[in-house]
């Protein structure tokens, strides 16, 4: 329809000029991250669910920068499990129950290309 498109371009037009006159601030838009492709890979973690102690075997190119934290059911941050560069192609990553409650976790794996995540449940 002409009439929807000659208002849309009279918003833009609008949001330009305040713009222009500084009424409105740019702001950087993230990239989204999304699935990393299959040279990262996880295990599903061991045991699971678990109570005392569970592990995520990973494999990656040696030297990736990762960075792997353990969040809540809520997506909050409870611990960083790994920072850094991978120091050879496989390793795993430990799980600590200690001081968890029971409940749904995970594992979020990030590197530069994107993220992944596994899923585990701590028990009484």
């Amino acid at each position: 329809n002409l009439d929807s498109v000659t208002r849309l371009r009279g918003v833009a037009g609008g949001l330009v000029e305040a713009f222009r006159a500084g009424y409105l601030e740019p702001t950087r838009v993230e990239r989204p991250m999304v699935p990393v492709d299959q040279t990262v890979r996880l295990s599903l973690p061991a045991p699971n669910p678990f109570r005392e102690r569970a592990t995520v075997r990973y494999e990656m190119p040696t030297g990736t920068a990762m960075r792997a934290t353990l969040l809540d059911a809520r997506g909050r941050r409870i611990a960083v499990l790994f920072d850094g560069p991978t120091a050879a192609p496989a390793g795993e990553l430990v799980i600590d129950g200690a001081g968890l409650a029971a409940g749904v976790y995970r594992v979020q794996i990030v590197v530069p290309r994107g993220e992944k995540f596994v899923t585990l449940v701590r028990t009484r």
